[in-house]
């Protein structure tokens, strides 16, 4: 049987981050490793975050596993399987995943003797769970509620009693999960057994009967901009200014690869917050927006 581990959370919480971080300490080095990457943008950018791992990764794009791309999941996961025989998968999905679906997907007779799913692990920003929680409370409720590991990201940014708040939250969100609270650079092998050592069960709930689609719900949006023009770091400054200000909507992620000054650069936006890292391989310069009431006119006018 194929084991199946799911690394979830919402937009731009340090989902990619904490597998790289996974895959960098070899915890699965002597496994049959497999990673599904699902993008809800136009344009697939986490998978090139891969290119330099000795791994083989699946792209599926331009929409969610758990609703619009569900038929291609399932497709995507019975190759793999037949083609590959890995022992493990890991997937990565869209931020805006509704982790129920995937215990219907899990059902199918196709893929339930094959396989199984043995642990969800939900990573969640500490600066923005709040206001996540809040804005897109399905979402979140999902994504915490089903998770058995709900581990905090950017822990080195935040003081001890920002992180013991959102502990209290998330406990008081889902009592039975593990929270883990360690800074990704500080992890290690002995952690990383512990967060993937137990198998969870979790109980598919009902589905109710005419729910609209929870991207309609929200009027979540995607765009992907595929040539940007070279920029100088005034005029990168002034681009994170102008979304910031909530003048072309709501932009709740951004990423993607930029030449300033002349200089190749992955970019990482969310809710305001922006890294900008020189990458050493030339990257083709282009992004991918989420968002909500997006201006999209306006928004390519920018790049």
């Amino acid at each position: 049987m194929v084991k199946i581990d799911v690394i979830t959370g919402f937009l731009g919480s340090g989902k990619t981050t904490f597998i790289k971080k996974v895959l960098e300490l070899g915890y699965f080095q002597n496994e049959k490793l497999i990673l599904i990457e699902n993008e809800f943008g136009e344009i697939a950018i986490d998978g090139s975050l891969f290119a330099d791992e000795d791994l083989q990764v699946y792209e599926i794009s331009k929409g969610c596993i758990c609703c619009s791309l569900k038929g291609e999941f399932i497709e995507t996961l019975e190759r793999i399987i037949k083609a590959y025989q890995p022992k493990q998968i890991l997937i990565e999905p869209s931020g805006i995943f509704v982790i129920e679906d995937l215990f219907d997907i899990l059902k199918q007779p196709q893929i339930a003797d094959k396989c199984y799913l043995n642990g969800i692990h939900t990573i969640v920003d500490t600066k923005y769970y709040r206001e996540s929680k809040m804005r897109y409370s399905k979402f979140f409720h999902s994504q915490i509620s089903a998770a058995n590991n709900l581990i905090l990201s950017k822990c080195d940014d935040y003081h001890e009693h920002e992180i013991t708040k959102t502990i209290k939250g998330l406990k008081e969100d889902n009592p039975k999960a593990n929270v883990f609270s360690i800074p990704f650079k500080s992890l290690t092998n002995e952690d990383l057994k512990i967060i993937f050592e137990h198998r969870t069960h979790i109980q598919n709930p009902r589905h109710e009967e005419g729910v609209e689609s929870h991207h309609a719900e929200y009027d979540i949006q995607s765009m992907g901009i595929q040539t940007v023009s070279k920029m100088t770091i005034e005029q990168f400054e002034g681009l994170m200014d102008t979304l910031r200000s909530g003048k072309v909507g709501y932009v709740i992620r951004l990423k993607g690869y930029l030449i300033v000054d002349d200089k190749h650069y992955c970019v990482n936006y969310a809710y305001g917050d922006y890294s900008l890292d020189e990458v050493s391989k030339k990257a083709e310069p282009q992004v991918s927006i989420i968002g909500d009431h997006m201006d999209k006119s306006k928004l390519a006018m920018l790049f």
